[in-house]
């Protein structure tokens, strides 16, 4: 079965999230599944990491309360 490679759009769009917030949560995120890197500016993530990571929070709220936590935590 060939992977599904997910540019940072397809990502935020399957969290529901804005890219710059999921742009967010990726850098600040220590769970994050790691990006493929494909060029200097170019960087995918394989779409079962995402699935497999999402289940892992419990719901989509999770995930924002996560994004807000660990915003604050940066900061701080």
């Amino acid at each position: 079965m060939e992977e599904k490679l997910m540019d940072i759009h397809a990502v935020a769009n399957m969290m529901s999230l804005g890219h710059q917030s999921a742009r967010k949560l990726i850098r600040i995120s220590e769970d994050f599944p790691k990006a493929i890197i494909l060029g200097e500016r170019i960087r995918r993530w394989k779409q079962n990491e995402i699935i497999d990571w999402m289940e892992t929070k419990r719901t989509e709220d999770d995930i924002h309360y996560e994004i807000a936590s660990l915003s604050k935590r940066h900061v701080e």
